[in-house]
């Protein structure tokens, strides 16, 4: 299949409920394809995870990333982006509680 590099930014506004991503764990960028359940690839946003520690903390950041991922035949493919974290329930999670200029490229690299 073809080597495809995968562009997404966006303007996220991130707000921490309960304990925040300082006890559960990472704040992720993931790459899905069609209905899959599990990430093609993903990414960790550490800035989040290092500014947005304990409740009701916020933080508005510029995401840019890039996936490369091999396309599994010539077939066509849904690909899309998820931001999510990591939480033992509703009061200890990180939220994008605002997504906006978002652009999604996808390019076949030679």
């Amino acid at each position: 299949g073809a080597t495809l590099r995968v562009h997404y930014t966006a303007d996220c506004g991130f707000l921490a409920a309960g304990s925040g991503p300082g006890t559960n764990g990472s704040v992720v960028i993931a790459l899905f394809r069609d209905s899959e359940t599990n990430a093609i690839d993903w990414r960790r946003l550490p800035m989040v995870e290092a500014f947005v520690i304990s409740a009701s903390q916020s933080l508005s950041t510029f995401i840019d990333t890039w996936f490369q991922v091999t396309a599994p035949s010539t077939a066509s493919y849904s690909y899309s982006i998820a931001i999510m974290s990591r939480f033992t329930d509703a009061n200890n999670a990180t939220n994008c509680s605002s997504l906006t200029r978002r652009t999604f490229e996808i390019e076949e690299a030679a």
